[in-house]
């Protein structure tokens, strides 16, 4: 048997752009992400979700939002990641998901434009995903959980 070593990158912190959210409603964007958004200050964000295809959310960034989200330090070289708290918005995005426990990831995407207006799509990281299925023989009404 021959064995190779595996080299480790220099940049360890190096990632694409993630949003995290945990049961309890809150909101981590990486560093990635946060410069996508082009955050340097704080900028206030809306959520949307398509009326079409309810697992599909979308970020906003207006002066009307509803959230502030603010690097965590001033020094955007040491760490420009940022969270927030929203109880109610993390609720019905993992329902969407039917997202039981545990931490439900999206990757952040470049922004598209909608009647003039930029919102960034979270596009689930589906291996964050955790359900609970049912267990006993009857199906599972999909219609009961996502409202």
């Amino acid at each position: 048997m021959k064995l190779k070593l595996v080299e480790r990158s220099n940049n360890t912190r190096t990632s694409f752009p993630k949003v995290s959210i945990n049961p309890l409603g809150n909101f981590y964007v990486n560093r990635a992400a946060m410069e996508l958004l082009k955050i340097e200050g704080s900028v206030k964000l809306q959520f949307f979700q398509d009326e079409a295809d309810p697992q599909k959310w979308f970020i906003h960034l207006t002066d009307e939002g509803y959230i502030s989200l603010t690097p965590k330090n001033k020094n955007l070289k040491k760490d420009s990641s940022g969270s927030f708290f929203l109880t109610d918005i993390a609720h019905k995005i993992t329902t969407s998901f039917l997202h039981e426990k545990g931490i439900l990831k999206f990757k952040l995407l470049d922004a598209i434009k909608v009647e003039g207006l930029e919102f960034y799509p979270l596009e689930v990281i589906k291996t964050s995903i955790n359900i609970e299925l049912p267990k006993n023989d009857k199906p599972y009404e999909f219609s009961k959980a996502v409202k």
